[in-house]
């Protein structure tokens, strides 16, 4: 009995040992794994580290250009929209001086090809003494000829005569007379006169047509005044529009062209060409600020060019 209790405990505590050794073993293994891992995952987080700083130094670097590009967008279209508007104060220049070099012209309009011979100033004035009833009237008459459009074949329109007054106060008696007697015929057809207008101007008075058939339809008076204005006599009185757009409104609200009319008067595209529009948040006046920049930006654009014939 004594020799069992004793193998008893023998086998116990070998037991005991083999469970401890195998711990032991178990424990080792674990942590030998365990600083595996942890070697692998600080490599794998070092590297991490560095593409997350080349990401971040690449993201900076885009931000910087973007910053430029911003900067570089914001100069450029201050820069442009104010060339844009020194290129309409000296096209509205232009127009004025162009105007200012017509004002002592007239057209005659409808008259056929070749008719005046090889001598159209001497036509042009027994034309207008004759028909305009102005016999004794010296007509000073500079310059006669026809458009210089290319001649039209047999058939088609004839070019308009034009033709430059010495006095501006004979042009406008002239041209008075013609207005008065308003049916004017030669050789059974019907002429015009007309003042020389610019060919943005006869444009804009062009444009009017639509708006002008509708007033005749409804009996409505209306004349074209200079240079591209609109009189319209309404029961309500008379009204004078500045451009087309403003009379196209007043009249459509006033119910006295409808709406296809309005839609073609809508359609037409101003001969100035096309203008810049400003953002929302844009100031519509130039600020002392924004004018330091432009001058700023047109210095800097004067140094590229000094540049650029430099290495040329």
């Amino acid at each position: 009995m004594e020799d069992m209790k004793v193998s008893i405990i023998a086998e116990i505590k070998q037991i005991h040992a083999d469970i401890s050794n195998e711990i032991n073993e178990a424990t080792d293994q674990l942590k030998r794994e365990l600083g595996d891992f942890r070697g692998e995952m600080n490599t794998k987080l070092n590297a991490i580290e560095t593409d997350i700083k080349d990401v971040t130094t690449r993201v900076e670097a885009a931000e910087d250009r973007i910053n430029e590009m911003e900067a570089f967008n914001t100069d450029a279209r201050d820069l442009l929209s104010h060339s844009l508007e020194l290129q309409e104060q000296l096209q509205t220049r232009l127009e004025d001086l162009e105007a200012r070099s017509r004002r002592n012209n007239i057209r005659i309009h409808g008259i056929e090809e070749e008719a005046e011979g090889d001598d159209i100033t001497g036509f042009v004035e027994r034309l207008i003494k004759t028909e305009l009833a102005l016999p004794d009237t010296p007509l000073g008459i500079q310059r006669c000829h026809r458009s210089l459009a290319a001649k039209p074949p047999h058939g088609a329109n004839p070019r308009s005569i034009v033709l430059c007054f010495l006095e501006f106060q004979i042009k406008e008696r002239v041209l008075q007379s013609a207005w008065k007697r308003k049916d004017i015929q030669y050789k059974g057809k019907r002429i015009f006169f007309e003042q020389d207008y610019t060919s943005d101007i006869l444009a804009k008075r062009k444009a009017y047509a639509p708006i002008r058939r509708a007033l005749k339809e409804k009996n409505l008076r209306c004349q074209t005044l200079h240079p591209a204005r609109l009189r319209v006599h309404l029961q309500t009185g008379t009204v004078i529009y500045r451009d087309l757009q403003e009379a196209a409104n007043d009249l459509k609200g006033r119910g006295v062209i409808n709406t296809e009319t309005f839609n073609q008067v809508t359609k037409y595209k101003d001969p100035s060409g096309p203008r810049m529009v400003k953002s929302a948040w844009q100031n519509a006046g130039t600020s002392r600020r924004q004018r330091e920049r432009i001058k700023d930006i047109q210095e800097k654009l004067k140094e590229f060019r000094r540049n650029v014939d430099a290495t040329s």
